[in-house]
């Protein structure tokens, strides 16, 4: 065996960083991005219903304004 075939030092450096090998931090992780992912769906169906509703609102308030003027010619 070489010189070269063993390690220097007895703890190499490296320079990437240990991942957390633990099951509570991984169920955690994806606990939270399941959260997110729930969280921004809901946040767009809200979206959605804000416009349809708004859009909705307008449309009953041209209504009304076009029966009031109606009525008044009459």
């Amino acid at each position: 065996m070489n010189s070269t075939d063993r390690p220097t030092t007895p703890f190499p450096i490296t320079w990437k960083r240990a991942k957390p090998d633990h099951r509570a931090a991984r169920i955690a992780r994806t606990l939270f991005r399941g959260m997110r992912n729930l969280l921004a769906v809901l946040g767009a169906c809200f979206v959605y219903l804000l416009v349809i509703g708004y859009s909705q609102y307008k449309d009953q308030i041209a209504q009304t304004e076009v029966q009031c003027a109606v009525s008044r010619c009459m």
